[in-house]
């Protein structure tokens, strides 16, 4: 498990990891040897010496054709420390920008692949899931890399004090190895129980994430019921839970930070009493030798602890990985090299069926269905009768489970959807609004866009008076925060149709779009659309019949089937279905 989690995140930064082993090796050498150089000030004679270190230093100060005095053995000692800070200070540097990269990259990958994943399949997600792994699971993943940096440094300079003993006094150093036996067997329980407190605080933080979304966006339901209490305890609760795991987290930090440091200090002293008294060595260079095994112990302790807090970001290493991989199997092929569709032309849908995952019955059952161009084509029907699936077949957003969908005889698999799309204007039931001001809900922050036009529009639509002054004075700049949570329905509704109007699209697809205004505005709007008739198609999902009175072309649905198409008109005529529905609701 752990050599996994190693490659994955090693994985994640690749060569540039390398990188920083070098530098850290190249700052414990010279940190090795810097405080190598602290054994001669100790002894009386170097010189004498019959250590390797010993050997070793004079071959240094050999090389460099200096004796070994005193003055210049501190030279030497500034220096090798001097130039440690230097590569620690670059390895600081490098690091810092590693790390910042790394978090861009990681998240704009799976921004993208939220975005980029077939329309269907993102629909099964829950938003606080998705929400949670972009923001909280990706910074945790950051500091998973963090720590595997950590953990690399720790490992060499732990290597490097262990070395330097070695060379003083190779038997006495072998035998205080004893001493990381129970020290691995501490470190490998609190990693195992660090592993799966991850994985559960990770699925944990998912839930508590969607709870704390669903809760904000039915703030206004929640208030109005008085199901504050109900809806807030259930938020609290699932918080409960997840400060559980964070005590335990910090216990186990705890334990390990501390836990080990009375072993390496009791060690430490019989290995000072034995080797003073029973072998008579110079107590001087065992408290030397001491020094470097507690160096060499505080090392391996950071070990420990960035090992641990590392396997604590594999929880969210899993997350990221199984959400990437999922959601690139179901990525949307880029087809912007393929055809693109002529929308001064027909749309014909030819025995249509379209059965969604899981579904008990299918949303529409063998239609056919034509949209002329430049017409106004209005679908009615029950709530569920398969209106919606229509429109977001026709935009591209899903794909039928059988049948063909064309355009100027043209199948939709053979023309780029991306150039489609973005032909195409959607007034949704949902009403789209974003944070931010007026002008930028219209132009959806288009570098360079027509403020005449976005003030036109929005004075056409009744929607000069909406929103929070800014300091621009403009009306344009007014800003709507909250996701427009302030906003009326119908202010919402005629913010989207606002944005569709501005883009001027050849297709423009209205589910719904004036379902919340009151009769004047819903007219206005409807005399605003109806002057464009003519220069663009129309799609209207509509229940207020009323809406569809002057459409081309009206198709009647019913459990996913066309049950009757024609003229108002002729549907009046007719005495069917629509007929009656016609005659249940007051114009």
């Amino acid at each position: 498990m752990i050599i996994t989690s190693l490659r994955l995140f090693a994985s994640q930064i690749g060569w540039r990891l390398g990188v920083l082993f070098f530098i850290a090796l190249s700052a414990g050498i010279a940190e090795g040897f810097g405080v190598s150089m602290i054994l001669p000030l100790l002894e009386s004679d170097i010189g004498r010496s019959e250590t390797t270190l010993g050997k070793l230093i004079r071959a240094i100060f050999n090389l460099v054709e200096l004796p070994t005095t005193g003055t210049n053995i501190l030279i030497m000692l500034v220096l090798f420390f001097f130039v440690r800070a230097i590569l620690f200070i670059g390895q600081t540097w490098y690091q810092a920008g590693l790390l910042a990269n790394h978090l861009s990259d990681i998240r704009g990958k799976l921004i993208r692949s939220i975005f980029n994943t077939d329309y269907v399949h993102l629909t099964k997600y829950d938003a606080g899931y998705l929400t949670n792994g972009v923001v909280r699971e990706i910074e945790s993943v950051n500091h998973g890399v963090r720590m595997l940096i950590d953990l690399m440094v720790a490992l060499v300079m732990a290597s490097v004090y262990i070395l330097l003993p070695v060379l003083m006094q190779p038997v006495i150093t072998i035998s205080l190895f004893a001493l990381a036996i129970p020290i691995a067997g501490l470190s490998y329980v609190m990693i195992q129980k660090t592993r799966r407190l991850s994985i559960r605080l990770t699925e944990i933080h998912g839930r508590q994430e969607s709870f704390f979304i669903e809760g904000i966006r039915n703030a206004k339901y929640v208030k109005a019921t008085g199901r504050v209490k109900v809806i807030s305890s259930r938020m609290v609760s699932e918080t409960n839970r997840v400060s559980e795991i964070f005590r335990k987290f910090f216990i186990l930090g705890g334990i390990t930070r501390y836990a080990p440091e009375p072993l390496v200090v009791f060690v430490m002293a019989a290995v000072i009493i034995i080797y003073t008294r029973g072998f008579d060595h110079s107590i001087t260079e065992i408290l030397f030798l001491m020094f470097l095994f507690y160096q060499s112990a505080k090392n391996m302790l950071k070990v420990q602890s960035s090992l641990r807090q590392f396997i604590e970001a594999t929880g969210s290493l899993r997350l990221y990985e199984k959400l990437r991989n999922d959601l690139d199997i179901h990525a949307i092929k880029d087809d912007s090299r393929e055809n693109k569709p002529n929308l001064d032309a027909p749309i014909n849908l030819s025995n249509i069926t379209v059965n969604y995952p899981n579904a008990a019955t299918a949303a529409l059952t063998q239609i056919d269905l034509r949209i002329p161009n430049r017409s106004t084509v209005a679908l009615v029907g029950a709530s569920g009768s398969g209106k919606t699936t229509i429109a977001n077949l026709v935009c591209g957003l899903i794909i039928p489970s059988s049948g063909e969908i064309s355009i100027d005889g043209v199948s939709y698999d053979s023309i780029s959807t991306q150039a489609l799309q973005q032909s195409i204007g959607y007034v949704t039931q949902e009403s789209a609004v974003f944070n931010g001001s007026l002008l930028e809900n219209v132009t959806l922050w288009h570098p360079e866009p027509d403020i005449e036009r976005v003030s036109d529009i929005l004075i056409q639509l009744d929607l000069k008076n909406i929103g929070a002054s800014s300091e621009k004075k403009d009306f344009i700049n007014n800003i709507v925060g909250g996701d427009g949570a302030q906003l009326s329905g119908g202010e919402r509704q005629r913010l989207s149709i606002a944005r569709e109007l501005y883009r001027n699209p050849k297709l423009m697809i209205l589910d719904e779009a004036t379902s919340a205004l009151d009769s004047e505005l819903e007219l206005k709007i409807d005399e605003l659309l109806e002057s464009q008739k003519g220069s663009k198609t129309f799609l209207i999902i509509a229940h207020r019949l009323s809406t569809v009175r002057n459409a081309d072309l009206i198709y009647v649905l019913h459990e996913g089937i066309v049950t009757e198409s024609g003229t108002f008109n002729e549907l009046i005529s007719a005495n069917g279905e629509f007929a009656q529905m016609v005659k249940m609701q007051s114009f």
